[in-house]
């Protein structure tokens, strides 16, 4: 990382931050909004010097994720859950209401984003173990949504409702 601006350095750098930030998001709540911050401020460089091409639809990626509440907290939330089923002694409440907040999220996104790219990124990753987890929570409403919501895995969400 160098903090004068490079085409090169910068455009890695800009991507590295989103990846940490991203990344930083599953293991703290939120944990990833400085980086996220410095994406966005690198971004800012970049579409103010010599080679502003790109830069602004960057800053406008890295803002809109940064931004979006409901899809971070959802990542972190599945992801506590995930991290609490390997653990020897399971708190199967902790795996319970992160779940439950996984599925505010998700209402919550539906209803005042709608369609979301980069939620239906997430989910295209992790729509299997997302299924899994919410029916045998029994968290039947989340798979309805999610059989709306992300229409490509319809049939993943419907076969966990059947059983």
């Amino acid at each position: 990382y160098t903090p004068s601006f490079d085409p090169l350095a910068s455009f890695l750098d800009y991507y590295a931050f989103m990846f940490i930030a991203t990344e930083l998001d599953t293991w703290d709540y939120m944990g990833g909004t400085s980086f996220f911050d410095r994406a966005v401020e690198l971004s800012d460089i970049g579409k103010d010097s010599d080679w502003p091409q790109g830069w602004d639809d960057r800053w406008k990626k890295a803002r809109k994720i940064k931004n979006n509440q409901y899809l971070r907290s959802m990542r972190f939330n599945f992801f506590r859950a995930q991290d609490e089923l390997m653990e020897e002694k399971i708190d199967i409440n902790l795996v319970k209401n992160s779940m439950d907040t996984f599925y505010e999220n998700l209402k919550e996104i539906d209803e005042k984003l709608g369609s979301n790219k980069e939620t239906l990124k997430f989910l295209e990753a992790y729509h299997i173990n997302i299924a899994k987890l919410l029916a045998s929570l029994k968290i039947w409403e989340g798979l309805e949504l999610l059989k709306v919501y992300d229409y490509d895995h319809k049939k993943v969400y419907e076969s966990y409702l059947k059983n």
